[in-house]
């Protein structure tokens, strides 16, 4: 039960968040991307997918330290990784 009350709230909230990070990537804005990030990061880990998570600790830590260059090629891939496991977190899926 608690997993199908969680899933689809993570799914919108990740896949919101994630647009977010890319379109604080696309505008250069290294406090919008640390808050972003830092948010996605608390949603990967709240389902399970820690090794997602980590990329998203890297970008807010890069974006912390204004360490913007390259980032938003990171936050692509984080994006894309995301939308992955938001496919694959369906009731169908659960183990």
């Amino acid at each position: 039960a608690f997993y199908d009350r969680i899933v689809p709230l993570f799914r919108q909230a990740a896949s919101d968040q994630a647009a977010a990070l890319l379109e604080a990537a696309v505008g250069g804005d290294a406090q919008a991307l640390q808050h972003w990030a830092h948010t996605l990061k608390g949603s990967l880990l709240t389902v399970g997918a820690s090794a997602t998570a980590e990329r998203a600790e890297e970008i807010e830590r890069a974006a912390r330290e204004r360490r913007l260059d390259g980032l938003s090629a990171r936050v692509e891939r984080l994006v894309a990784e995301t939308a992955i496991v938001v496919a694959h977190l369906t009731p169908a899926n659960r183990g």
